[in-house]
């Protein structure tokens, strides 16, 4: 008995999408969520995360998640590379990152102002009003005097 046998090996690498979080996300102390998705030819085996350029290895089930809590509060303040990997049953890895940026500073923020531009500006509007009323006050003065001496 003879037979055809066609046996195919993929050599692609998973390819990774990042859904979330967006590239330049500024996220405070709490760790931040995630979702990913992945597709490859072959059947996905290992998923896994690092927030530290590979210090730390996080590995996770599904496409969604949350940053590990420890390693996000030891993680430095600012950007931070956040990088997925997805490893096939072939041994194939793939890799997709994205920067976030962590910032904890309690800057008091109205949308599309800082705080203190507000402040400053409002500061500014106060002290011209009160040149005005001052310098008003003066020429009230100067005027009764010059009134009283008649």
């Amino acid at each position: 008995m003879s037979g055809i046998f066609i046996i195919i090996k993929t050599i692609a690498s998973p390819e990774i999408i990042i859904i979330s979080p967006s590239l330049n996300q500024k996220i405070g102390a709490q760790a931040p969520e995630f979702a990913i998705t992945v597709t490859d030819l072959s059947s996905i085996v290992s998923v896994w995360y690092t927030i530290d350029a590979c210090i730390n290895n996080f590995t996770f089930t599904g496409f969604t998640g949350t940053i590990n809590s420890t390693a996000w509060e030891v993680a430095p303040e600012g950007e931070i590379s956040l990088m997925f990997y997805a490893q096939d049953d072939l041994g194939n890895i793939g890799k997709e990152t994205v920067i976030i940026i962590k910032r904890l500073s309690s800057d008091i923020m109205i949308p599309g102002y800082f705080i203190h531009f507000i402040l400053g500006i409002s500061s500014l509007v106060s002290v011209i009003i009160l040149k005005k009323k001052i310098r008003y006050s003066w020429h009230g003065l100067i005027h009764v005097i010059v009134y009283s001496g008649l």
